[in-house]
């Protein structure tokens, strides 16, 4: 169903707000939102994740933005001239994910979560306070992208170990830790890069005017 509603939204979009490029971009935004976090998926994705490909998280953005610019919306140039850009930021999360898979192959993953759920002893208040200052201080001296990228395995891992159901408060406790403290540094989200760029901020006036 969410599906049909995303592909709808994206569909009349295009046809309507054609002439009003800011307000396309944002309901392709939230279509593609919609699309990827509520949408079903179906045998034929599964499967194409299953051998490695890209799933509907990378395909449908990029989908959006072919729109656009076949629809003549947004110039191939300005599409040219942000990746040009923004390649310093693509390359940083890219460089995450690469760690982030380099940690799984090592076995890291299961190791802290066997370790974390031993230290817990079965109290799930303590498990999702352990998790919260975890993803707190490595977000601190890294980046929320990173964190989020290293520590979900690690909750699905803490879930199979402990034998939970539902993680879904685990994950939500690290992803308010993540975006929290990000905001702390410069290099602790892109969006504080791109942000300090625009107005001329350096890495310590940053810091102080965040503290």
């Amino acid at each position: 169903m969410f599906n049909i509603i995303s592909l709808a939204g994206a569909a009349a979009a295009l046809f309507y707000l054609r002439d009003n490029p800011v307000y396309l971009v944002a309901a392709l935004a939230l279509s593609v939102i919609v699309f990827i976090v509520l949408g079903e998926k179906s045998r034929f994705e599964e499967s194409w994740e299953n051998v490695g490909l890209p799933g509907r998280e990378a395909v449908a953005p990029v989908a959006a933005l072919a729109a656009c610019v076949g629809f003549g919306i947004i110039g191939i140039a300005a599409v040219n001239a942000a990746i040009a850009s923004k390649a310093a930021i693509l390359a940083l999360i890219l460089s995450f994910a690469i760690v982030s898979n380099g940690l799984s192959k090592s076995g890291f993953f299961e190791f802290a979560a066997y370790k974390i759920v031993e230290k817990c002893a079965g109290d799930t208040r303590r498990l999702i306070l352990y998790l919260f200052i975890l993803a707190s201080i490595l977000t601190f001296f890294t980046s929320n992208d990173i964190v989020v990228l290293t520590l979900t395995p690690i909750i699905y891992s803490v879930c199979v170990n402990a034998r939970m159901d539902n993680g879904k408060l685990l994950l939500l406790s690290q992803f308010v830790a993540a975006n929290t403290l990000a905001i702390a540094l410069l290099i602790g989200s892109p969006t504080n890069i791109i942000l300090s760029q625009y107005f001329g901020i350096n890495f310590i006036e940053y810091f102080v005017i965040m503290v």
